[in-house]
This record gives structure tokens, sequence and C-alpha cells, in this order.
């Protein structure tokens, strides 16, 4: 695998380009949540810059200790079904929560973006290490360098169509967000 690029190993392997396309429509949406919520926060709720902190600080420590305790719920040897499968409930888990904050009344918005750190952080524990382990034989460093690339585009992607989205509605942004998720959440699925 030597002197080949990442590019020419999505289009060699076809489960590597399906797997790292849902990937790509997920991140897409969750760069959207990750640039926007904030907004959300001021516009929803009128939240100010610490009141944003507080609640980013209540995600972050829910995604914390699911992080710590995900070995508990996740088995180590999952195999592709299992990981595929678990990615694809939390990767709909994730839509549906993020859709809910384009009608969520603000202070239950409020529990929505602090219980999103859950899904968040247990999609994280399963299927970037399970491509870390599957596709390990075409290099680590390729298959982070494309998780890595991937995150990059879709932050730049969500911030271009976000930011046109979010002159209109901020609720709408959460919606296509969620609606990514859930594409991926299929595309996972049907792998």
């Amino acid at each position: 695998s030597k002197g080949r690029t990442t590019l020419g190993l999505l289009l060699e392997d076809g489960l590597i380009a399906r797997v790292f396309a849902c990937q790509a429509v997920y991140t897409l949406g969750i760069t959207a949540y990750y640039e926007y919520y904030p907004l959300w926060l001021v516009e929803r709720v009128q939240l100010g810059g610490f009141g944003i902190g507080v609640v980013t600080a209540l995600q972050c420590a829910l995604m914390t200790a699911a992080s710590l305790t995900c070995h508990r719920w996740l088995p180590a040897t999952q195999g592709a079904k299992g990981a595929l499968r678990r990615s694809a409930l939390v990767a709909l888990l994730t839509g549906l929560l993020l859709s809910s904050l384009s009608l969520a009344l603000p202070w239950a918005g409020v529990g929505v973006v602090v219980a999103l750190g859950l899904p968040l952080a247990l999609y994280n524990a399963v299927l970037p290490a399970w491509l870390s382990e599957r596709f390990a034989h075409h290099g680590q460093g390729r298959v982070m360098g494309l998780l890595s690339t991937i995150f990059c585009l879709s932050n730049v992607l969500s911030a271009v169509w976000g930011s046109l989205v979010s002159l209109n509605d901020v609720g709408l942004v959460m919606l296509v967000a969620g609606g990514c998720c859930a594409v991926a959440a299929w595309g996972l699925r049907a792998l």
C-alpha cells in the first residue's frame, strides 16, 4: 500500500469510500451544530457569553462521562456489523436531537444541547475506532488523516451553507444538520 495516495485508496476500496461518505455527511451535520448552537442559544434563549459557557461546560462534562464509561455499553470486539449498527443508531439519535432544536422551546432546547454530549461522545468512541482497526493495513496515518480532512472540509462547507441559512432561521440550520446525521445513519445501516 506504500506509494498510493489516500484518494487512490478511496477509489480502490469501495467499502472505504462508502463508510467515509457516510462519515462526511454525518460530520457535515455535526460541524454545523458546533458552529451554530451558540447562535441558537443567543437567538432562542437570549444567553450571553457566560450562559453559553455554562451550557457548553455541562455538555462537555456529559461527553467526558460518556467517554469514560462507554466501554461498559460498547464491547471492545464489535466487528463491522456491530460497529456500523451502533454508529447508525447513535447518528440517528443525534439527528433526532438536532432536528428537535428547530422546534424546541427555549429552555427545553438547552437540555437538548447538553444531552447531545452523549451521542456525540458515543459515536466518536465507535466509528473512528472501528475504522482505525478495520483499515489499519492502509496505514493509521492515512485513515486518521482522511478523518481529519473530512472534518476540516465539513467545517468549511457547514460554515458556508449555515451562514446563508441562519440569516433566515438558526433553527433551520439545526433541522438540516439533523437531516445530515439521519442520512448518514441510513447509509451506515445500509452497509
